[in-house]
């Protein structure tokens, strides 16, 4: 039950309290800890007791530091129990969608508050006991990220196959009322909750603002393990209406709240041929983990970092970046602003998700196989520069390969770089004049 210790930081208070790595503290001034949320609320006190087990043995120790002070602790993982499942059976869910082989940990399907709040998943509300509403509540956690899909009833119902997803405008009214910040996601199905299912969505959660702070607009993605069912992908045309139905939205918000609101994912704005909103549009970036807002970000810095790409790089190097179908035609504008530089060749690669299948193209979800499988096939230079977030703790993708297994099938380096051109051009550049 309790958290164990990844990391201490030397000469910090629980260094300096006995505490090592391994130990696994239980509780904090005589309360159990679940969670990083836990015992971030109980150990802001001066000097706490912390009561932890090493080798099987129970210690306790006053740890001297002051109210604010940090411990100086990494745990493991942020829920020190297990994580909370999801308890709803969504048409459109992209775990079911998995290989039946795949790994273990892949098929988990996470619905917790806890990871909302400290990793800014989404969440349901369907899975919440009074306990946990009262803990929401007694330690103000906020923001959290909510799966809406749909505000009408028999609509989320249907598209969740829960009971207790109906009851959503009333669950948000409650997280509103304690004063928690929301961030709402609603994943699309052409034919099931758009059109005017969606404009009554967004009615709804504008009803709520500003405790509803913004509204991301994702399309449903589905795999070549989809079951068949009535979800389907969106049509061009049918993105079309979805970008029209977020912009006359927006449009009367702005009016009314100067605040866009409602953001459709980038896919909408790249596969209907859409300009990219300016900066400004995105605010803050309220939906950014949402990859909301990327595009933009990777274009502004190009604009602006271009007149620091190098006339020649000191040492001669032959780099391959590899992205998604999705990213390819940004990639490529990036790699033409190096077309002058001497001793630098670059080639961009639009790897198939042979993985997922053909209709997963977003560069986040590519994995080992894919990267493996470009290589050969285009033929990829020495150095190969791949999207950071497509890896897990920088080194595991999504198929359970690791960044040192498509090394050794390949005989290539591996470069994990930001989605963002600064970094990009940086990692071209480490050795510019």
């Amino acid at each position: 039950m309790g958290g164990r210790i990844a990391e201490i930081e030397e000469g910090s208070p629980a260094f300096r309290a006995g505490l090592r790595p391994g130990d696994e503290i239980e509780s904090v001034n005589g309360i159990m800890v679940r969670d990083m949320l836990d015992f971030m609320f109980h150990s802001g006190v001066r000097n706490p007791s912390v009561t932890y087990y090493r080798d099987g043995l129970e210690r306790t120790v006053r740890v001297r530091k002051g109210e604010s002070q940090a411990f100086g602790i990494t745990f493991e993982g942020l829920v020190f129990d297990r994580v909370r499942p999801c308890a709803n059976k969504c048409e459109f869910c992209f775990v079911d969608q998995d290989p039946r082989d795949a790994r273990s940990t892949m098929q988990i399907k996470d619905d917790d508050y806890r990871l909302s709040m400290l990793s800014g998943n989404f969440i349901t509300l369907t899975n919440l006991a009074e306990e946990d509403w009262a803990k929401i509540e007694t330690m103000r956690i906020s923001p959290l990220y909510v799966s809406v899909h749909a505000t009408e009833p028999d609509v989320r119902v249907s598209l969740m196959r829960n009971p207790r997803a109906a009851g959503i405008m009333d669950d948000l009214k409650r997280l509103a009322s304690i004063g928690v910040s929301i961030h709402a996601q609603v994943v699309l199905c052409p034919g099931i909750n758009d059109g005017p299912h969606l404009e009554r969505t967004l009615s709804d959660l504008a009803s709520l603002y500003p405790s509803v702070e913004s509204v991301a607009l994702v399309p449903v993605g589905l795999t070549k393990h989809h079951r068949p069912n009535r979800v389907r992908s969106f049509s061009v045309d049918e993105m079309e209406r979805v970008l029209e139905t977020a912009f006359s939205f927006s449009n009367e918000f702005v009016r009314e709240h100067n605040d866009v609101f409602v953001y459709p994912a980038d896919e909408f704005f790249i596969k209907t041929g859409t300009e990219i909103p300016p900066l400004g549009y995105y605010g803050e970036f309220p939906q950014l983990e949402n990859g909301i807002g990327m595009t933009r970000l990777f274009l502004t810095g190009m604009n602006r970092s271009k007149r620091f790409v190098p006339k020649s790089i000191a040492s001669p190097r032959r780099i391959s970046l590899i992205t998604g179908k999705l990213a390819f035609p940004f990639i490529e504008r990036a790699a033409a602003l190096f077309e002058g530089t001497g001793n630098l060749e670059l080639k961009v690669h639009a790897a198939e998700s042979v993985f997922w299948g053909p209709d997963v193209d977003v560069a986040g979800l590519l994995t080992g196989t894919d990267v493996v499988n470009e290589i050969v096939a285009g033929d990829a230079f020495e150095e190969v520069v791949i999207p950071s977030h497509c890896l897990r703790d920088g080194r595991l993708f999504l198929d359970g390969m690791t960044v040192g297994d498509v090394e050794r099938k390949t005989g290539r380096r591996l470069v994990p770089v930001a989605p963002d051109f600064g970094a990009l051009r940086r990692e071209i550049c480490k050795k510019a004049r």
